[in-house]
């Protein structure tokens, strides 16, 4: 008999629970932390909803400067842009050619805006996706609300 006391048995399963509870693979997780401050996973459903060249308004910039802080506001007004994307990401012809590529992207939200949401791709999460979309660093997206799936958002 493999476990002659179900002490045992039990003391296995609860190992066992904890182990796996504990593991956590990169493509499960639901948050993202950078700069001290942590984001929540979302999907891109609509890649036509993006904003290549937004510019903030002095509103979305100072809630942007207040929660936070100069630093992370200056990486995000860095990188928001479609000329600090990947390359080939940020070409707009190659980008309208490969939407479902845009669509795998492991983004996190950021900000939500007046109909628009601000979101961050971890390079670390979108290393796979390809010569002139994988990304060296960290960048930032904006995109309207009808090309996001708010759905995973949690919390």
């Amino acid at each position: 008999m493999l476990f002659p006391d179900y002490r045992y048995f039990l003391t296995f399963v609860l190992f066992v629970g904890f182990v796996s509870m504990n593991i956590t693979p990169l493509h499960a997780q639901k948050k993202y932390k950078t700069m001290g401050k942590k984001f929540v996973v979302v999907t891109i459903t609509d890649p036509g909803e993006l904003y290549s060249t937004y510019e903030l308004n002095d509103e979305e910039a100072a809630a942007l400067k207040k929660e936070f802080g100069e630093d992370l506001f200056k990486d995000i007004t860095g990188k928001y842009n479609e000329g600090a994307w990947p390359s080939k990401f940020g070409d707009f012809d190659t980008r309208i050619e490969n939407e479902e590529t845009t669509k795998k992207y492991k983004v996190f939200l950021v900000k939500e805006f007046d109909g628009k949401n601000l979101l961050v791709v971890p390079a670390k999460y979108n290393k796979g996706m390809g010569e002139g979309f994988a990304p060296d660093s960290d960048f930032y997206l904006v995109i309207g609300d009808k090309g996001l799936n708010k759905a995973q958002k949690k919390k």
